[in-house]
């Protein structure tokens, strides 16, 4: 059963590697965009489905849950949240979170996963000896590490995502 699901996953990858290749919206979106392949571009794509819902950058973030808008960049409860709508949509929350996964294990040589950790060792300069023996430095790490995958994912979203997307939708059809 095992060898059957693996099989079958890959017949699928190929499928959507081939269709996210010949989609020109796809290619606009995340052609160039190091570490974003077919499997978490149609995350995103899946979970935005139409761009024109956001005015603002910024809303697509806050949509994705990335604005923290509490005291010291915490959450507020809904109750709390002095008219502001915050969202959190899990699809693309979710998006999010494989993404910054991936460059934070992965994508450390690629653009999006080189402002990570360099936010990473600007907002906790120690190495991994001294962060083992001290445990405030562990900590201090450990919110840089959080911050630093909020504050990547946010410039993918407002800088990349958001102005393609909205482009693309404004560009002239060509005819056929």
């Amino acid at each position: 059963h095992v060898a059957f699901l693996v099989e079958q996953e890959e017949r699928e990858r190929s499928w959507l590697e081939n269709l996210c290749k010949g989609s020109a919206f796809y290619l606009h979106l995340f052609g160039d965009v190091e570490g974003v392949g077919p499997s978490i571009g149609a995350r995103f794509i899946a979970a935005i489905e139409r761009i024109e819902r956001f005015s603002q950058r910024t809303d697509l973030s806050n949509y994705a849950g990335m604005l923290p808008r509490g005291k010291e960049g915490t959450l507020p409860a809904r109750r709390y949240s002095r008219g502001k709508t915050l969202s959190r949509d899990p699809q693309l929350n979710a998006a999010c979170f494989i993404l910054q996964e991936y460059m934070f294990q992965w994508g450390r040589n690629q653009p999006l996963g080189q402002r990570l950790i360099s936010q990473v060792e600007r907002n906790c300069p120690c190495t991994p000896e001294e962060r083992q023996q001290d445990k405030d430095l562990r900590r201090k790490h450990a919110e840089a590490v959080k911050q630093a995958r909020i504050a990547m994912t946010r410039y993918f979203l407002e800088y990349i995502v958001w102005p393609r997307w909205s482009e693309y939708m404004v560009l002239p059809i060509a005819p056929t």
